[in-house]
């Protein structure tokens, strides 16, 4: 055993070499200890991480019956969310179509102004034309009223100063009366 030793430790059985064993003895026991201590360090870390592990995976557990508890709620308020921003973009869009309608009806009724200021130009002249035909139709009408009084006074005259020629001066007469009537007419057709 001592030659085991010693050809482990590299000293001679006669006692030589035993201050190098013992060295090396106190370096494997020093050695030994580090790793005892290193070792003890690890379980002891491993016995820190398995409890981190179990609390982290208590908190993972906790995580995902929140996520379960709160996935159908959030798909909800997300599937709201898209009907609220679908919502908000069909009110901008009507919005955007409103203000063209607003642009084109203000359009349109400064067109209709313009129109309205020619058609009362329009009825202003019109109502100076139809004027206008009215005192003619009068003017006429006394003229008629004249001539026919003139007529009879003439036919009245001549009925007197031509007893004879009677006949063919009432179809004179008449023949001009006519004619004043058929004036007349296209004076009223005129209006």
């Amino acid at each position: 055993r001592a030659q085991a030793f010693s050809a482990a430790t590299g000293a001679s059985p006669g006692g030589a070499g035993r201050p190098v064993a013992l060295r090396q003895a106190a370096e494997l026991r020093r050695q030994l200890a580090v790793e005892a201590a290193a070792e003890a360090a690890a379980i002891s870390a491993a016995a820190v991480l398995r409890e981190e592990l179990v609390a982290a995976e208590a908190d993972a557990q906790e995580e995902h019956d929140r996520h379960e508890l709160l996935h159908p709620e959030v798909l909800e308020r997300e599937g709201r969310a898209l009907e609220q921003a679908q919502a908000l973009d069909a009110h901008r869009h009507e919005s955007v179509e409103l203000r063209a309608n607003v642009a084109n009806l203000k359009e349109d009724i400064g067109k209709l102004w313009k129109e309205h200021g020619w058609a009362r130009r329009y009825m202003g002249q019109a109502e100076a034309r139809r004027a206008r035909l009215q005192t003619e139709v009068q003017e006429a009408e006394r003229g008629l009223a004249t001539q026919q009084a003139h007529g009879r006074v003439a036919r009245m005259t001549h009925c007197v100063a031509h007893s004879s020629d009677l006949r063919s001066q009432l179809e004179a007469h008449q023949a001009s009366e006519a004619h004043e009537a058929e004036r007349a007419q296209r004076a009223s057709g005129l209006l």
